[in-house]
């Protein structure tokens, strides 16, 4: 599969407007999108991956390897260092919600109680991590068990399922059954960002289609999401968007969604082009490479920059300075841990081909949530 430079960019522009959004939420609402967008692509690559050759065992097994190699050394990282530092606070953090983060299902409890298994929340962020690592094992063995053909069906299917999960559904049977509205952090309810970037993976890897067709259709995506979002924003304000989530949670990520299904499917579809030379600028390509570290080290790092590992109150009002501080630590960790750890372990995925004696270009490999 071939490696699409662009797509680090967008990356790079995932996890910088998540930085800013954790800097002051209230000064920037749409920050949280940042992990639609990171969504969006996964579901792109990923899908990319499964469909450009046949899901047998064996690249099943690569799939999950490479994934495993990609995903968890850091995160498990990151968590055994809030688990070790958690003594010496002034007030330790319960780890009851240890195994659930242990084992990617530091989200599932939302199923079945709003009430949170107590953590550190210097980790909380990575309920997007969890459900990427949920999609990731369901998702192959969907694309294996599902022809081709029906694949853009399976993928509406998905997006359809997500908002009703956020939106509450009503099924009669025998007696009507209302079931509540699930909140955004679980699996059921935020899939349609993975599942449209597989639509998109199925739309740009049909070659009998004319291209102006799928322009148009891509264009018709942004501007119907765009039109939305802005009279949102006309009617709302920024506060339209929720802090960190919406007030019509089903329909704004919905739309947010397909905007960023749009973006990334017209930056595939135009690679190379000269008006995205944006995108392929060293510095922010370099950014995309390292936007994984960047997302999991920073709350952390905010976290301790704010005092909160020694002081029990955080400040919520910080001069630019500190800002820029936590930024350029986040930068520094990131980098460290890229050239340190996670590009060393990346050079073991070439023991995990999919096919016998055939290197894979490694797209994915700087996927993050």
């Amino acid at each position: 599969m071939k490696r699409i430079t662009e797509l680090d960019g967008l990356r790079a522009i995932a996890a910088s407007v998540i930085l800013a959004f954790h800097l002051s939420p209230a000064s920037f609402p749409p920050g949280w999108t940042g992990v639609d967008l990171f969504f969006v692509i996964s579901g792109y690559l990923i899908t990319s991956i499964l469909i450009s050759r046949p899901v047998t065992s064996q690249a099943l097994y690569s799939f999950y390897a490479r994934r495993a190699l990609r995903i968890w050394p850091i995160y498990y990282l990151g968590l055994a260092f809030m688990v070790l530092l958690n003594p010496w606070v002034p007030r330790p953090y319960s780890l009851a919600a240890f195994p659930y983060y242990l084992t990617y299902t530091q989200n599932c409890w939302f199923y079945w109680s709003s009430q949170v298994v107590p953590f550190n929340p210097a980790f909380d962020h990575t309920w997007t991590l969890a459900l990427e690592e949920q999609y990731y094992l369901i998702w192959p063995l969907l694309v294996a068990l599902v022809p081709r053909r029906y694949l853009p069906l399976l993928c509406l299917l998905v997006v359809s399922i997500a908002y009703l999960g956020r939106s509450g559904m009503e099924l009669y049977f025998v007696v009507p059954v209302v079931l509540s509205p699930l909140p955004e952090r679980v699996l059921l309810s935020r899939c349609d960002g993975f599942a449209l970037g597989g639509l998109l993976a199925w739309l740009l890897g049909q070659s009998g289609w004319q291209r102006q067709k799928i322009s148009w259709l891509l264009w018709s995506a942004l501007g119907a999401a765009s039109l939305y979002l802005a009279s949102g924003f006309y009617e709302g304000g920024p506060a339209f968007l929720g802090l960190p989530t919406p007030s019509k949670p089903a329909p704004t990520i919905l739309m947010v969604e397909l905007f960023y299904f749009g973006v990334v499917g017209l930056v595939v579809f135009h690679a190379g082009h000269r008006a995205l030379g944006v995108l392929r600028i060293r510095w922010l390509c370099w950014l995309g490479m390292i936007s994984y570290g960047i997302y999991l080290y920073h709350y952390m790092i905010y976290w301790m920059v704010d005092g909160c590992a020694w002081t029990e109150v955080k400040p919520y009002v910080q001069p630019w300075s500190t800002r820029a501080l936590k930024v350029a630590i986040t930068l520094v960790v990131a980098v460290i841990s890229w050239y340190a750890l996670e590009r060393p372990l990346l050079r073991l995925k070439d023991r995990f081909p999919y096919q016998s004696g055939r290197k894979d270009s490694g797209q994915a490999s700087g996927s993050a949530a």
